[in-house]
């Protein structure tokens, strides 16, 4: 049986889809919770999390470049009015985000879901 590059080629792009299709999900942990009432009293929050560093920090074209990280990456998420009375310090969580807005402020992504693992 002859393997031509075609072959190859098409075997890479669908294993590639499969693998990520498969993807685990990514799991952030929540270190801290913030928030802030308005005059009309709106509780809006922000999430404080920690994550791993991207691979883009991490892998070998990073070090020959000169980048680098050791330990983990620390963020912070405003997820404003949205619910968080069930979120606790210590819980992982996926944020699942709505489409993004266009506004004069710039480009805003709001927060669709937030799910405890």
């Amino acid at each position: 049986m002859r393997i031509d590059r075609m072959s190859c080629f098409w075997y890479h792009i669908l294993t590639q889809c499969a693998l990520q299709k498969r993807k685990e999900v990514k799991r952030l942990e929540i270190i801290g919770i913030s928030y802030s009432t308005t005059p009309q009293g709106v509780k809006n929050t922000t999430l404080h999390i920690i994550d791993d560093f991207p691979l883009y920090y991490k892998n070998e074209a990073a070090e020959a470049a000169g980048r680098g990280c050791v330990g983990k990456r620390v963020e912070t998420v405003y997820v404003g009015s949205y619910d968080v009375k069930d979120l606790e310090i210590g819980a992982e969580i996926e944020i699942y985000y709505d489409k993004a807005i266009k506004t004069a402020n710039g480009t805003y992504q709001p927060i669709k879901k937030i799910e405890i693992l």
